[in-house]
């Protein structure tokens, strides 16, 4: 018993920390398999016998699927199926009635198909009738929802089993308001529906749309747990390790289930501080919308003056101090509390605690560099990249304390093991906060038309900042503290030298020519030709040696023109200044042969949305209300003569062969219809 009654105290301290981890991990994960919810109401709410009444389904889409409609199609697509049952008492009047589907030709059935996306809602009309007298064998009204969403890889069978709340029943005779069966707005969906044709896809809403993989979510997570095993080398962090180890061990006399207790406490804790930080940064930035912030200037701003405030603290230039004051009151509870007999394992661990968050607040002046950098990068990513961002770096950050304290004596081996190498860690990080500031400066520059920071010149800046890393490395970079004279460089020091002279070297060539650099890369330099470029003005055009084809920019009203005049498709390309992702697709992708051969059939538009001039507003409108979606980039082919939409394609992708496909579907949709204007 006795035992049982000091093991309980570890659930206790445990518990918190497990519950805010468990409070905060669905922001970081999504679901096993997409489904469908539907909620369903009645119109009115109370109904005599005889009356009519109006039962209003509405379904809620997973993003980025589409589910297909009711209408049964011959060698085609699971439709929508909609049964009610337990109801004897209400008999429908007429079809299901919907929005209009959405129709596009399908290459997988060899057919049109008709689809829906986001939210469905649906209406049927019921009678009422006598009610029957109730029993408990009386069946529950219930509504079997059937079908089947999709997204562009994946298909999902569905089967929702919705209760149904019936409206209140009166007796009395019919009021004449409800007395006929009211005249519903949408379209009907009738067991006999005709299956859609050329005719219907060309009146139609919406093209298809393609929407491929965003940025990777593995190599966000990678550079995070870098900068997490790179702020361990710092001067202020390194030299603390043993230190704190040796502060675990001195638990090993009770038990070395309370040391590993202690420990695995002591790690957690810096965790959960860290990821309390990713969390806020994710409410923050789902709050405001992430994209949207991103391509304000205040944002972009604000993101090179704290990039580069962080990169001068990791220089030594400027130091960043949490108030002695905060630190003395932790460190007086700290010691009082870790001054507890042995037995008082509560005492113990609310030192612990303490003792973990204090070294995080010491350990700020050098971690606050890498956690800025963090959030730069979580800043191009999606809602959740600032929660897992941090707390992958805060794994690997906090991971080598756990580890050592399984093994005290490397822990000692430590002691002593600092050096210059630690200010080189910091130098270097650094240089990549400098690195990283160029892309928001050049957000700026991009907003404004300053001109100021073409792609030449940011790869300019990175082959010099690489170039000092180098320097840096075989201790040529001048610094407050200098190595002993005559002290040899350290062969993994020589490598990572070799490496960042290499880097100078690629950059300083990509300088010079303008030929793609990776996926990656590409995103964070500014676009080629620069927008101010006469490559884009509508009466300018490049030889056809060039790596760059010539768009009409922020004309779409001209480029129709000049389509329809040419006859050929419209090809139009709703970009930004500030999108990653389309300076990547702009840069690499429509340079390729196979691309550029399909983009040369095609009167070219770039339009771009996030300027500051009304056109740039307009043509956000029209992406936003045609195409129902606020990413970038997106890409339409549209026929001149008729303004319909052919193709559509959302988002960047590394796949070349998806890209033509898009491509040629247009081009194919285009002549097509030269040939067959529309069915009779």
């Amino acid at each position: 018993m006795p035992n049982a009654a000091r093991s309980t105290p570890h659930l206790h301290f445990f518990s918190p920390l497990i519950a805010v981890m468990l409070a905060i991990a669905p922001l970081g994960l999504h679901a096993a398999a997409p489904q469908l919810t539907a909620r369903a109401t009645w119109h009115p709410a109370d109904v005599r016998p005889g009356e009519y009444a109006v039962l209003q389904l509405t379904i809620d889409i997973p993003r980025n699927f589409y589910l297909y409609s009711p209408t049964r199609i011959p060698n085609g697509p699971m439709p929508l199926s909609l049964t009610a049952t337990g109801m004897d008492a209400w008999h429908p009047e007429g079809p299901w009635h919907g929005p209009t589907p959405q129709v596009i030709w399908d290459e997988g059935f060899e057919t049109f198909i008709e689809y829906h996306r986001g939210t469905a809602p649906f209406q049927r009309v019921f009678r009422a009738g006598s009610a029957p007298s109730p029993s408990a064998a009386s069946p529950v009204p219930t509504l079997h929802i059937k079908g089947q969403i999709c997204d562009d890889t994946t298909c999902h069978a569905q089967s929702l089993t919705l209760p149904l709340t019936m409206p209140r029943e009166h007796p009395g005779t019919p009021r004449p308001d409800h007395a006929q069966p009211p005249v519903l707005s949408r379209e009907p969906y009738p067991a006999d529906r005709p299956p859609p044709t050329r005719a219907t896809a060309l009146a139609a809403p919406e093209a298809p749309l393609d929407r491929p993989e965003t940025m990777s979510l593995w190599a966000f997570l990678l550079m995070a747990v870098i900068a997490g095993f790179g702020a361990l080398l710092t001067p202020c962090v390194f030299p603390m390790v043993p230190i704190t180890i040796s502060y675990f061990s001195k638990y090993t006399h009770i038990s070395t289930r309370r040391s590993l207790f202690m420990a695995a406490l002591y790690t957690l804790t810096i965790v959960v501080v860290f990821a309390l930080v990713g969390v806020f940064a994710a409410l923050f930035f789902g709050a405001t919308s992430m994209q949207t912030l991103a391509t304000h200037p205040i944002f972009n701003a604000a993101m090179v003056l704290l990039l580069v405030f962080f990169a001068l603290t990791l220089f030594g230039t400027v130091e960043l101090r949490v108030p002695n004051a905060l630190l003395q009151r932790l460190g007086q509870k700290e010691a009082a509390l870790q001054s507890a007999p042995h037995g008082d394992l509560r005492r113990q661990a609310l030192g612990v605690l303490l003792m973990a968050v204090t070294f995080t607040l010491v350990s700020f002046t050098c971690t606050v560099g890498f956690v800025g950098w963090v959030l730069a990068l979580a800043a191009q990513g999606e809602t959740f990249y600032p929660l897992v961002g941090m707390m992958a770096f805060a794994a690997a950050f906090a991971l080598p304390f756990f580890f050592l304290a399984l093994f005290p004596n490397l822990a000692k081996r430590l002691q002593g093991r600092g050096g210059d190498w630690m200010l080189d860690v910091k130098i270097i990080f650094g240089i990549l906060e400098i690195a990283a500031a160029c892309k928001f400066l050049s957000n700026l520059d991009l907003h404004f038309s300053w001109g100021l920071l073409s792609r030449p010149v940011v790869l300019a800046a990175w082959t010099l900042l690489s170039l000092g890393a180098a320097l840096s490395l075989l201790r040529l970079w001048p610094r407050r503290s200098r190595a002993p004279k005559g002290l040899a460089v350290h062969p993994a020091r020589l490598f990572l030298a070799v490496l960042f002279a290499g880097i100078a070297a690629w950059t300083a060539q990509g300088a010079t020519h303008e030929r793609p650099m990776g996926s990656w890369v590409d995103g964070w330099l500014p676009p080629v030709p620069y927008p101010t470029s006469a490559a884009f003005e509508p009466d300018a055009s490049l030889p056809t040696t060039s790596a760059h084809l010539s768009f009409i920019r922020d004309d779409i009203p001209f480029a129709t023109a000049q389509a329809a005049q040419q006859n050929r498709p419209l090809f139009i390309d709703f970009t930004g200044h500030q999108c990653a992702n389309c300076r990547w697709m702009e840069t690499s992708m429509f340079t390729r042969p196979q691309v550029r051969t399909a983009l040369e059939g095609m009167v070219r538009v770039a339009a771009i949305t996030d300027g500051a001039g009304e056109v740039h507003r307009a043509q956000n409108r029209l992406k936003l209300e045609r195409f129902q979606t606020a990413a970038l980039p997106v890409y339409a082919i549209v026929n001149p003569h008729t303004d319909a939409v052919l193709a559509t394609f959302i988002g960047a992708t590394q796949s070349e062969l998806d890209f033509v496909k898009f491509l040629e579907r247009g081009q194919q949709a285009f002549h097509a219809q030269q040939q067959h204007p529309a069915d009779p």
